[in-house]
């Protein structure tokens, strides 16, 4: 039986992983089979074996996040198999022409996609660790692609720690990549996004508003229901920090029901969001059964973030007339802050100290409001303005 050179399995790999930064979920499994079946007739190359290993560890980070009940359980696993195949080929004595740039992008490609295995662990310290040591090289790859998906990460990863300049920034860089390929349109909106919303945790909710209106354009674009479904829970964010509570709904119930439809790890959250939202109308009875939902999403994909924030508003709002629910709504605070989510714990404290406010209990009101003043010095401390241009 004739060999398949390594060339072309390596070509089937950069289409299988153009597909996995795209989210194209369906593409990349069929891709992903392809892949396989030639990796069993080719000749020997344990650097390509190395690739493979790298982008089907991306891909599994990918299936965690759009479709979890098809992604491996044991990701830190995964990433142990990764580390003995990148030991096996520098221990290999096999020497190919091209070796200093392949192994430059294989090595980026280890920190990076073990950066993004940290983000989503919410593990941000480690994540920009990672980040860095990929950041070392990346001005080597030549891929223009690859550059932006980096930036775009990079991005992602300082919002999520309040680092609101170096965010837009590296948000920027991406997008004059992504802007210069129509294939990666779908890129764009995610960046505008990621500036949105460094926008919306500075307050700065009219400019929010128009960088979310702008990724949603991009996102329209496409046939890429996840970044739509995305795009219209974000500007339900926008509007529920505007307090149009209404128009919130209306993008909520949308993503809510296509995030489910489409079997994503961002149900629970959209679920919170709504439940929150309909609370704030007034109607209690729709949005019990929202949080019903969230619960059994939030158990489903054991995410115990947002089951523990939907805790803390259903205890805020039915439980109040309990002796201890100060304290009980407090320790889901410690958890959340524990988790580095001081954005969380502001906007959650600051909801029990209106509430209690508004119900006459000044006492309890100013213990949480000095909960929710301390996350936002920890906010401020990390973060910084974003000048408005």
């Amino acid at each position: 039986m004739n060999k398949i050179m390594s060339s072309t399995v390596t070509m089937k790999l950069n289409e299988w992983y153009l597909t996995i930064i795209r989210n194209r979920v369906t593409d990349a499994l069929f891709l992903k089979e392809d892949v396989e079946k030639l990796l069993e007739s080719m000749e020997e190359n344990q650097t390509v074996l190395l690739y493979f290993s790298l982008l089907n560890y991306r891909h599994e980070l990918m299936l965690s996040q759009l479709k979890p009940h098809l992604a491996c359980s044991d990701l830190d696993g995964l990433k142990e198999q990764v580390k003995e195949t990148q030991n096996r080929v520098k221990q290999s004595v096999h020497v190919d022409k091209d070796k200093n740039q392949i192994s430059k992008m294989l090595e980026f490609y280890y920190h990076f996609f073990e950066g993004t295995h940290e983000f989503l662990k919410n593990q941000f310290d480690s994540a920009i660790s990672c980040y860095k040591r990929a950041e070392s090289i990346v001005l080597d790859i030549e891929d223009p692609a690859e550059k932006g998906e980096f930036y775009y990460r990079l991005s992602e990863v300082y919002y999520h720690i309040d680092q609101y300049n170096l965010s837009v920034k590296y948000a920027n860089k991406a997008i004059e990549i992504f802007i210069e390929e129509p294939y990666l349109q779908e890129k764009t909106a995610w960046c505008y996004a990621i500036i949105a919303g460094n926008h919306l945790s500075l307050y700065q909710y009219s400019s929010a508003l128009e960088f979310f209106k702008k990724a949603n354009s991009y996102a329209e674009q496409t046939n890429n229901d996840y970044l739509k479904s995305s795009t219209h829970f974000n500007l339900g964010k926008c509007y529920f920090h505007l307090e149009n509570f209404a128009e919130a709904l209306v993008y909520f119930n949308s993503s809510c029901e296509s995030f489910e439809k489409n079997e994503t790890a961002r149900v629970p959250k959209a679920y919170f969001n709504k439940f929150w939202t309909l609370l704030k109308l007034k109607q209690d009875n729709t949005a019990v059964e929202a949080f019903d939902a969230g619960q059994d999403a939030a158990k489903k994909l054991n995410d115990v973030i947002f089951e523990k924030q939907m805790n803390f508003l259903y205890d805020l709002y039915f439980n109040s007339h309990n002796p201890d629910i100060k304290n009980t709504l407090m320790g889901y605070l410690d958890f959340i802050q524990s988790q580095n989510l001081n954005e969380d714990v502001y906007q959650l404290a600051f909801e029990a100290a209106r509430y209690y406010n508004n119900s006459k209990q000044l006492e309890i009101a100013v213990d949480f409001y000095e909960r929710s003043l301390d996350a936002r010095t920890l906010m401020f401390q990390k973060g910084g303005l974003l000048n408005e241009e």
